[in-house]
């Protein structure tokens, strides 16, 4: 009988089941596929290491290195299993051309290295993740390459420098699991032994990685102190193995984090959905409700009528979801394939994402036994007798006291406040739909901002120049700087060094870290706390060093310095997402060692040609990079920024969708509980358009409040919520950079017009509205 009864009123209601049946499978879509991004992320990252022996440990150096002090070092460390130093030729992105296109290079932030495939471990592999092997005339790409100059096998690379040139042909395009992300400015090339012995000594500069593999990466901590203390000394930056993990989940990892957040705002909306589906059930069968009590059918056996039938909905939507995420499975984790590879599947992941389908599940038929609970309020003599449920507040609110008032804008306002409980979760829905809209815009609009360079720990400029370390920086550091401070151009220059020291860590050792000196007082970077150093012994913390050393404005840290222990005042913490989001800046007047690299940023006088100016200089000074901050930010964050653009408009699309699809259920509640009042004020002479105005005017009082406070959530709370995601890289305040038009007038006048169609359409239904007797 329940069964019978369950599929009699699937075919009365089909609108309105259809549409809580969409929501609790977009539900369960969004909640499996976020598992599947988080598990297949997390896999593809393992299976690239493993096929490629990534290394645990390396440093860069630029010139030669004591081989016998490494042999020294790695025959008594008690942790090193592999070490294997890599040459590499680096030359600038001006010395090679893809199919011609010179420009291309010319603008390239990336530094390029020339290398062979190595012997024993930190392989470059194919896209089939073997490692590569590159025949005399050929070369093999990094698959960022292949996807920003949309090469293809057989294209032509040139590499040339002066008189000197030669031609290579595409043969293969690589991962590479150290230099993968573009938020890497570094890109290693594969050439034939040949090809490298004879390029070698034509064009750019020897640069060496050395490299360890240690036999467990839980030592990773110890051997850092241990390396610390090596009988040698590097010039060059270090990655370990956990800046690896983050730099390659990096992009991929706030895109899954970002589905599995809208799949929970989702919930809630399915949560809501059942709530209007249910109340308008009730409404609809209120009398047969009724009759069924006076018959003597117990409310448990109401109850299961109602729990068998959303069980049966939820059911079903939560495996369709489901099964639908499986079949996206390829097309959700294409590009992280692309960069990473396919992992082997296991059953583990298709658990893992069944088992958060599950979970929505019972998670609705919780919430649906609850609100069944009503059952118990209904009153058999009331459902028998008007076959309505509609207590309303008394309201003493006469129209003769709102005569400049329209009378069916006055009646609309009115039953808001006679009603509110009933439009609370109306409220609700239009909030979560603000708030859904307005974060993603904020945010990549944020992203997408110049000002966004200053939680990478780099300064808001019109021109960037860096110097990369080679045996002449210093030279041509002198040089550049000396030309640009007699330049009647320029309006603000500040040089600012980057060099390898050591601090001393909360267990008494010292770890190495990369410090920035000069002056920070003219370009800022993002401080959350304290300010910026300015005085000699003074220094600044990145977020994330702050968090790991406990330091605050105020504090001392000690840092040793070409072997000198110098005490330093800490004044600020700032954020930054670069170099694992661990680095200092200070203000050390008689600094004078070797130097990694320098930056130089330089604002113009208004009415100076940037264009022209950058131009000029990279005639000038080849052996440096010159870039806007906008495009040095474009080419470090663009592919997270494409991500973000497609999830944007995704976000968009379903929030307007469910806006649609909710205030129409909403409204078929309403009229269903009004439609006894419609009848009569049918027949006492209103029209249509009339009650038309009634119902839109309702709408309207909802949303633009819905709208105001999600707009006001979105700025703080959905700023605090991106803040959280973000703190993990070393940005934990970021601020949203908010473009007036779009978050205040655009997005709130789409949604606005969204309900008041919607609101039309559904109320077209009062013309069948007859007197009830």
């Amino acid at each position: 009988m329940i069964l019978r009864m369950v599929k009699k009123d699937f075919l009365r209601n089909k609108a309105t089941i259809l549409t809580l049946f969409l929501f609790i499978f977009l539900s369960s879509l969004f909640a499996s596929a976020g598992s599947f991004m988080a598990a297949g992320l997390t896999g593809a990252v393992k299976h690239l290491f493993e096929k490629s022996k990534v290394p645990h440990f390396v440093q860069m150096n630029s010139g030669e290195i004591d081989k016998a002090a490494v042999s020294r070092f790695v025959s008594e460390s008690l942790y090193v299993k592999e070490v294997q130093i890599v040459e590499m030729i680096s030359m600038g992105s001006r010395n090679i051309l893809f199919n011609g296109k010179e420009e291309n290079g010319q603008n390239d932030i990336m530094d390029i290295s020339l290398v062979r495939q190595n012997k024993d471990f930190d392989f470059l592999l194919t896209l089939d993740n073997s490692p590569v092997y590159v025949e005399k005339g050929k070369i093999a790409v990094p698959v960022y390459y292949m996807q920003k100059e949309k090469l293809k096998k057989g294209d032509k690379i040139r590499i040339y420098d002066g008189d000197f040139s030669t031609d290579l042909i595409i043969s293969d395009f690589i991962r590479d699991a150290q230099m993968n992300p573009a938020i890497i400015h570094s890109k290693r090339f594969v050439i034939n032994d040949e090809d490298f012995h004879s390029i070698r000594t034509k064009i750019g500069k020897s640069e060496q990685l050395l490299e360890f593999r240690l036999d467990d990466t839980s030592s990773l901590g110890e051997f850092r102190t241990e390396y610390g203390k090596a009988p040698f000394r590097l010039n060059g930056p270090v990655i370990d193995h956990s800046l690896f993990i983050l730099l390659n989940s990096i992009t991929d990892g706030i895109i899954t984090a970002a589905v599995i957040l809208v799949s929970i705002i989702i919930n809630i909306i399915a949560l809501l959905c059942l709530s209007f589906t249910v109340l308008a059930s009730i409404e609809e069968d209120y009398r047969e409700i009724g009759t069924m009590k006076a018959i003597g059918i117990r409310n448990t056996e109401i109850k299961k009528i109602y729990a068998v039938k959303y069980g049966v909905i939820s059911g079903v939507g939560c495996a369709a979801g489901y099964l639908l995420s499986v079949f996206l499975k390829g097309f959700l984790l294409s590009d992280m394939s692309l960069y990473m590879g396919k992992a082997p599947s296991g059953a583990a992941e298709y658990i893992f994402a069944a088992f958060t389908s599950l979970l929505i599940f019972f998670m609705i038929m919780l919430f649906c036994m609850i609100i069944l609970k009503k059952f118990r309020k209904i009153s058999t003599v009331e459902a028998l007798r008007t076959g309505i449920k509609d207590k309303r507040k008394s309201l003493r609110m006469n129209l003769k006291n709102f005569r400049s008032l329209n009378p069916d804008i006055f009646l609309g306002m009115k039953d808001i406040l006679v009603r509110f409980k009933l439009y609370r979760l109306l409220f609700m829905i239009f909030f979560i739909c603000s708030f859904l809209v307005i974060v993603p815009v904020n945010f990549l609009n944020t992203i997408k901002s110049p000002s966004f360079i200053v939680y990478t720990g780099a300064a808001e400029s019109d021109i960037r120049i860096d110097i990369q370390q080679s045996a002449k920086i210093e030279e041509n550091f002198s040089d550049i700087i000396t030309y640009i401070k007699n330049d009647a151009d320029i309006k603000e220059v500040s040089p600012v060094a980057t060099s390898r020291v050591q601090i001393l860590s909360a267990d008494g050792d010292y770890e190495d870290i990369d410090i920035e000196t000069g002056d920070f007082t003219i370009f800022p970077a993002g401080y959350i706390k304290g300010k910026v150093p300015v005085n000699d012994g003074e220094a600044a913390l990145s977020y994330l060093n702050s968090k790991e050393t406990g330091k605050n404005p105020g504090d001392k840290i000690i840092l040793k310095i070409d072997d000198t222990i110098k005490e330093m005042t800490v004044t600020g913490v700032y954020q930054d997402i670069t170099n694992g989001g661990k680095t200092v800046k200070a203000v050390i007047n008689s600094r004078d060692g070797e130097k990694q690299r320098y930056v130089i940023n330089i604002n113009v006088k208004e009415g100076t040609d940037i264009n022209k100016k950058i131009a000029s200089y990279k005639k000038l000074f080849p052996e440096a990079k010159i870039t806007y901050p906008e495009e040095y930010m474009n080419q470090t964050m663009g592919e997270t920024v494409k991500y973000l653009e497609n999830f944007t408009l995704v976000t968009i699309l379903s929030a307007s969708g469910i806006l649609m699809l909710m205030t129409s259920l909403f409204l078929k509640m309403l009229l269903s509980k009004d439609r006894f009042e419609i009848s009569i004020l049918r027949r006492i002479g209103l029209s249509v358009r009339n009650i038309k105005i009634q119902y839109v005017t309702r709408m309207i009082s909802v949303i633009i409040p819905g709208i105001l406070l999600g707009t006001a959530a979105a700025n703080t709370a959905g700023q605090k919520i991106t803040g959280i995601m973000w703190s993990f890289l070393g940005a934990a305040e970021i601020k949203f950079v908010i473009d007036p038009l779009q978050g205040y007038i655009l997005c709130p006048a789409v949604l606005t017009a969204i309900v008041v169609i919607t609101t039309l359409q559904a109320t077209n239904s009062v013309k069948k509205y007859e007197m009830e007797k």
